[in-house]
């Protein structure tokens, strides 16, 4: 991890969230940039997201992926979210499920209840991963566990093809997952 404590740094890091909360996006993207292309993960996160949706400068999908993928391979769970998202659907680049469900999973691991959503829906569908509704059902109460609020929605639409010892199953999977740390998820 890349810590800052310069007074430059910290005055460029308050102007940018000053800019972003007033809906300066321009001068938001302006001020983080910088500190971004010095390693710092979450304005890297930042910057990636205002590629994907067009805060301060177009959208760029590609670009997007760059700054989200810096933040991710620094172990940083919402970008590994956010970049398992555009791997998923291929918004503006060749999707590549497998690849998404790695990012999802090293998110899920640590407690993004997001990725534990995604990544249920990966297994429930076969996305990157084997179909296999036990394991999906597993992600989704861990997800539903973390607050994740469609979670549910998920669990009521899968367990319709699912017996009640397979439900029982994957809970008890969920509880062993949870209790370890996420080192025994399958």
């Amino acid at each position: 991890f890349v810590f800052f404590n310069t007074e430059v740094t910290a005055q460029d890091f308050d102007k940018g969230v000053d800019a972003h909360k007033s809906g300066d996006y321009i001068t938001a993207f302006k001020e983080w940039l910088p500190l971004a292309e010095q390693g710092n993960y979450t304005l890297q996160y930042n910057i990636g997201i205002m590629h994907k949706i067009g805060q301060g400068v177009p959208v760029d999908i590609a670009e997007s992926k760059k700054w989200l993928q810096l933040s991710a391979e620094q172990g940083y769970a919402p970008a590994q979210n956010s970049l398992g998202d555009i791997l998923l659907y291929g918004r503006g680049v060749v999707n590549d499920y497998a690849k998404a469900t790695e990012w999802y999973r090293l998110a899920a691991e640590q407690n993004h209840d997001g990725a534990q959503k995604s990544l249920g829906a990966n297994y429930e569908y076969g996305l990157g991963v084997p179909q296999d509704n036990l394991v999906a059902y597993m992600w989704y109460v861990i997800a539903s566990l973390n607050g994740n609020q469609t979670a549910g929605e998920y669990l009521g639409q899968i367990k319709v093809s699912m017996t009640a010892e397979e439900i029982s199953k994957a809970i008890y999977n969920a509880r062993v997952c949870m209790n370890s740390d996420y080192l025994l998820c399958e």
